[in-house]
């Protein structure tokens, strides 16, 4: 049986794409050099896919044709994206676009791709976030870490424990 075109492009993405991209709108001081691909992630209707690379930046590409969509990038980080995860739920307003990205520094971030901007970001103080996910209806979400201990069952709009 043939591979599945969505494994074919995932292999694409880790052998080239994140190794060869300069990403836009980075600030002159950091034009995007080549950097290791540690993740990747299709979105809900596979139309784009993230890529979680050593230098902490998340570059978005399209699909089809693989042209960089943004780059998804917190001048603070430097350490590797270890895990992304599309929100899931359809096309919500609330969920559409969204991406939870976490970090080997401990940081777990929540952006918004259209307009690559920080939602809201968790900081696990002298830790690593290795990996994390949604529950099905996107409503909660969980992380692990170095720890081996997981944190409570997190909102994923407000990052607040569920039983609050």
């Amino acid at each position: 049986m043939p591979p599945k075109r969505s494994s074919l492009l995932a292999v694409a993405l880790k052998t080239s794409w994140c190794s060869d991209a300069i990403t836009r709108n980075l600030p002159p001081d950091n034009p995007g050099d080549p950097a290791d691909c540690f993740c990747i992630r299709f979105n809900n209707d596979n139309s784009m896919v993230a890529a979680g690379c050593g230098d902490g930046i998340v570059r978005v590409y399209r699909s089809e044709g693989g042209a960089l969509v943004t780059s998804l990038y917190d001048a603070a980080l430097s350490l590797p994206t270890t895990c992304l995860r599309f929100r899931p739920g359809g096309n919500t307003t609330q969920s559409k676009g969204v991406l939870l990205e976490a970090n080997s520094d401990g940081t777990i971030k929540h952006w918004h791709v259209p307009s690559a901007k920080c939602i809201h970001t968790v900081t696990e103080a002298n830790n690593q976030v290795y990996a994390l996910d949604y529950d099905v209806t996107g409503a909660f979400l969980r992380w692990s870490r170095t720890a081996c201990i997981p944190p409570p069952l997190s909102n994923a709009n407000t990052f607040s424990d569920k039983s609050t």
